[in-house]
């Protein structure tokens, strides 16, 4: 039964060791994404934005004066009138207001979406270190190895001090790779905290997150740009200018004023109305023009914002193609190759000489680093490429 259990677990822990890879990733971006200072800032920020776009929506305040006429009959006479523009343009001011809204939270998700892009991509960056010091530390623990096979060879004079001083130089080269990749992590670490408001993280993964990305471009490229949050914002900006146009156009036609007057020191109180009209003669002269020329302008600006994406991600694909043919071709070749066991194997048994073993290995180590670092390119731009499921 215990059995059982424990064949369960393991198998429910294999099926979901994608997600559980992701979910630490997940992990470190909610905490940068609920700490980082810029991104509490630019929430309070939005909403202010937000109230500020209804600003102006309403119509002028009302109006109330004394009008006093000393001569002959003295007249005291109070007025209150109020202004309006023609009705539709407080239609037109709703919908201004609506797109400010709009586009004031399109660039709250646009900055949030840098950040945490930067984040993941640092997080990653970690995660490649992290590989790497395991990679250095195997390096390290073979040469000490060696060096203890060195010292019974010369006991018994099978290597000579030429050989020990070639051993002493890689365990120094292997120190000194490890201690700048150290120093590398800990300046990582360092941004990282700098996202997550200096609040500490530390990331120990050593498994690069699974980004899955769609079998083919063009259906990469639709989802891309469907959420492509600059192209909204573009596409935004050009409805807002729409809006801007009819709501000048409605600034052409007559406001109305209305109002009211009453003697106040008449014998007879007398009462009244007032009635008036404004007419657009200069005030508004240009601005349907101006707001004409503003939506050629974000129109132009949205295509050039979507052929500049489309090319973006097509470079980025035809890369992440490259590199992932010439990781998974040097894999293939790797994989029918020597490794470290072999070779100790070998020197122990004294098929090679020391100076054979140091060339063997310093190839193997630089071949994993090269294919550790092609393979944290790889992830890299599935990041890029997939920046917009953040």
């Amino acid at each position: 039964m215990f059995k059982l259990l424990v064949l369960t677990l393991f198998i429910v822990f294999f099926m979901n060791y994608e997600l559980f890879c992701q979910n630490n990733i997940k992990k470190y971006i909610d905490s940068i994404e609920a700490n980082n200072l810029e991104l509490i800032s630019a929430r309070r920020q939005l909403s202010a934005d937000i109230i500020g776009s209804k600003i102006g929506i309403y119509p002028d305040d009302p109006q109330i004066g004394l009008d006093y006429f000393p001569v002959n009959q003295a007249r005291l006479e109070l007025r209150a009138t109020q202004s309006f523009d023609f009705p539709t343009s407080y239609l037109f001011k709703s919908w201004l207001s609506d797109y400010k809204g709009e586009k004031a939270k399109k660039l709250y998700l646009l900055k949030r979406r840098e950040i945490l892009k930067d984040a993941r991509n640092i997080i990653i960056e970690i995660i490649y270190l992290n590989k790497l010091l395991v990679l250095l530390d195997n390096r390290k623990k073979n040469v000490d190895n060696l060096n203890l096979i060195a010292r019974k060879r010369i006991d018994a004079g099978d290597i000579n001090a030429i050989d020990k001083n070639k051993i002493n130089l890689e365990y120094m080269q292997a120190m000194l790779d490890y201690q700048l990749t150290e120093a590398d992590y800990k300046k990582s670490l360092v941004r990282l905290n700098s996202l997550n408001g200096n609040k500490p993280l530390i990331v120990t993964d050593t498994d690069f997150p699974d980004i899955e990305l769609p079998n083919e471009e063009d259906e990469l490229l639709k989802e891309y740009i469907a959420n492509d949050i600059l192209l909204n914002i573009a596409s935004i900006d050009t409805l807002i200018s729409e809006s801007q146009i009819s709501f000048s156009k409605s600034l052409n036609l007559p406001g109305l004023l209305i109002g009211y007057r009453m003697d106040l020191i008449a014998d007879k109180p007398q009462h009244g109305l007032i009635f008036g009209f404004s007419i657009p003669l200069w005030q508004n002269k240009f601005a349907v023009e101006y707001s004409e020329e503003q939506k050629e302008a974000n129109v132009l600006a949205y295509n050039s914002i979507n052929n500049e994406s489309v090319t973006n991600l097509k470079t980025l694909f035809s890369q992440y193609q490259y590199f992932s043919k010439t990781f998974s071709d040097a894999m293939n070749i790797s994989s029918s190759t020597n490794n470290i066991n072999l070779l100790n194997m070998a020197l122990n048994s004294g098929e090679i000489s020391i100076t054979d073993y140091l060339i063997e290995t310093s190839k193997y180590y630089q071949i994993n680093q090269s294919l550790l670092k092609l393979e944290f390119n790889i992830t890299q731009l599935k990041s890029l490429m997939k920046s917009y499921e953040l």
